[in-house]
């Protein structure tokens, strides 16, 4: 027994834009996870089993760290308020006199090159039953690696003296006179002086008492980002990864990578065959006709870990390139996307790992100039099989001489009515269909309405980027088959045939697939015209 798999290649593509110009976040911490030699580093944590401590923990003595080895500490007071578990919290650091009173978190080296007016905000939070005049909470930042840490952020005794409540020291003069700490976190922001390439940020505890309990939470860097505007130059220099970039005139371009995208009313983005637009921000905004690739070899990645690129804006004509949503990116589509297929070889595609959301639109080419069935499917989840009728067009699905949509019941060896008969239904991904586009005689126009009949038909839904798509196969030897075969009528030539559509909005790379043990490792493809075989490991 032998089951063959005719593979469809389905559809190709464009995109669209949204942008707004404020304050972005370069660096967040949450400390969910332990980041101790990866995302920061731990100075001074420790854990005496007792009341002793500078820890990560979620308030529980059986959930605590220090340097992410998991470690007992009893004595630990309520907190509220926290960004969502875990935090870090210091008391009686110095256990004894034994080792240094103070404790603190080092982040290293973050980028802030392109950044302006540089912001760091946390949650800080207290339970005291009367402070030292020498116990406190500080943030200190060293620009550029200069050795040299600048105190922004500081929480002190009111007064400066011992006394029961701790405030924040808004002048800096080591008298707190502000907002009192609690047990509950709050939002504390604090503005950092002047700018460079890069940063370090150290938020550090001092208690050295047993009555002391100073805790931390959620630190966030934020900041302008520099823009650079193309307008026959770039106004502020080459863009990177920290720079927004609008296009203020039409341009062909080397690759680059920014921030944030904004393209001007009446104006184009070119992209040369294989250049690259890298977007690490949260958003693209097309107000003029888009971004264009010359050539299917034209990308424009999208690269913003855990976070969101939104588009928004006019939709633009079709682009024709690749689309990588990297890492756990997600593109929020807004319903604005075209994937392009001005020609049969020439066509858009969707890679990568991230996540889409939003419907996004996608065309085949069609050359119905002499009518004919083609074989097409979806890559999307929602797309419904009337979709792929142009307007003014016709289709039919009906068990008739009159109907030109068809789907094959391999456990049958037959051709079935697509969807049952009703072109409502949804045209299942991964499943492929025979659909008649063209004039046959006078009757017409059928699935394409252009009028050489030939240009593209597009369908809209969703694209899930599962890993793994699982097509269920069957196998009848089509001896008893009311249909002809294209190799014969012996069993090598009838038996086992499935149609099988590509799943994804992308090439699929046969040589990847995993061939079982029954199942024949050729694919045989069908352009309208003629057919293609391709054998896994031959070529």
């Amino acid at each position: 027994m032998n089951k063959n798999l005719l593979f469809l290649l389905s559809l190709t593509f464009s995109f669209i834009g949204s942008y707004t110009k404020a304050q972005s976040t370069i660096f967040s911490e949450d400390f969910e996870s332990c980041g101790h030699g990866t995302r920061y580093t731990e100075v001074n944590s420790h854990s005496d089993g007792g009341s002793d401590y500078f820890v990560r923990t979620d308030g529980s003595s059986g959930n605590t760290t220090v340097n992410c080895v998991s470690t007992s500490t009893t004595g630990l007071s309520a907190f509220l308020g926290m960004s969502n578990s875990f935090y870090y919290v210091g008391e009686d650091i110095d256990d004894s006199n034994l080792l240094p009173d103070s404790g603190y978190v080092m982040f290293d080296d973050i980028d802030i090159s392109g950044f302006t007016n540089l912001e760091i905000s946390g949650l800080f939070a207290l339970v005291t039953n009367g402070c030292d005049n020498d116990q406190y909470m500080k943030v200190s930042v060293d620009i550029d690696n200069s050795g040299t840490f600048t105190l922004i952020g500081a929480f002190r005794t009111v007064g400066g003296g011992n006394a029961v409540n701790v405030s924040q020291d808004t002048d800096l003069d080591g008298a707190g006179d502000g907002t009192v700490l609690s047990s509950t976190f709050q939002n504390f922001t604090f503005n950092v002086i002047g700018t460079g390439s890069l940063i370090d940020i150290r938020v550090m505890v001092r208690t050295n008492t047993g009555a002391d309990e100073f805790a931390f939470d959620n630190i966030s860097l934020k900041g302008t980002s520099a823009t650079t505007t193309w307008t026959g130059s770039w106004s502020n220099g080459i863009p990177n990864a920290n720079m927004d970039v609008v296009i203020a005139e039409n341009i062909s371009v080397s690759s680059f990578t920014c921030r944030n995208l904004t393209i001007n009313a009446s104006k184009v983005l070119l992209l040369g065959s294989g250049q690259t637009v890298t977007v690490t921000g949260t958003s693209i905004t097309n107000n003029g006709f888009g971004l264009i690739a010359v050539d299917a070899a034209g990308r424009l990645n999208l690269d913003n870990n855990g976070n969101t690129i939104t588009l928004s804006g006019n939709i633009s004509g079709g682009f024709r390139g690749i689309v990588e949503i990297q890492g756990t990116t997600t593109f929020a589509t807004n319903g604005l996307i075209t994937i392009s297929a001005p020609s049969a070889s020439s066509f858009g595609q969707v890679t990568g790992t991230g996540t889409v959301n939003g419907n996004i639109s996608m065309q085949a080419f069609l050359d119905a100039s002499t009518g004919r069935y083609f074989y097409l499917g979806s890559p999307f989840t929602n797309a419904v099989l009337s979709d792929f009728k142009e307007s003014g067009a016709i289709m039919v699905s009906s068990s008739s001489s009159q109907g030109t949509a068809w789907e094959w019941d391999a456990a049958n060896a037959e051709w079935d009515p697509a969807g049952g008969g009703n072109l409502a239904n949804v045209a299942t991904r991964g499943r492929g269909y025979a659909m008649y586009a063209g004039m046959n005689g006078s009757y017409g126009p059928f699935l394409i309405d252009d009028g050489d009949r030939t240009g593209t038909v597009s369908i809209s839904g969703t694209i899930s980027n599962d890993a793994t798509v699982n097509v269920g196969l069957s196998y009848n030897d089509g001896q008893a088959a009311g249909v002809s075969f294209v190799g014969g009528s012996g069993v090598s030539a009838t038996e086992g045939w499935n149609l099988v559509a590509n799943p994804y909005a992308a090439i699929y790379d046969w040589e990847g697939q995993a061939i079982p043990a029954d199942m024949s490792s050729a694919i045989y493809r069908f352009n309208g015209t003629n057919y293609s075989a391709y054998t896994k490991g031959a070529g």
